[in-house]
């Protein structure tokens, strides 16, 4: 699974000893996503939506639909979603969980892969 991610950290510098800024995480785009489910393998394609995790904020894109390799698109010119997950100090983690987003006839949503 390959997730093509670009991430975004703007610094404030330091305040009363604090370094740190407002993490902000733009998701363009996945490629060679497995094929998780049996209806996926009648349709050929994946419902992918991406979980991103820093410190105590989480924050979940919206869902590329029909794609083994889905395309994010934020607004006109952003080349990508951004999601922003708030204030944390320098060196945070950032971990994120892709998923398969499953209809009703199915069990519940699928991880796909990620870096937790």
């Amino acid at each position: 699974v390959t997730l093509r991610l670009l991430c975004g950290l703007t610094l404030l510098g330091l305040v009363q000893g604090w370094a740190g800024g407002n993490v902000i995480v733009t998701l363009k785009e996945g490629r060679n996503l497995p094929l998780l489910e049996s209806f996926g393998y009648i349709t050929g394609d994946v419902d992918t939506y991406v979980v991103f995790n820093a410190g105590h904020i989480k924050r979940r894109s919206s869902v590329a639909s029909n794609s083994l390799a889905p395309v994010w698109e934020g607004s006109p010119g952003s080349g990508g979603q951004a999601l922003n997950l708030g204030m944390h100090e320098s060196g945070a983690k950032v971990t994120f969980q892709a998923w398969d987003a499953d209809s009703g006839l199915e069990f519940g949503d699928d991880p796909i892969g990620g870096e937790v």
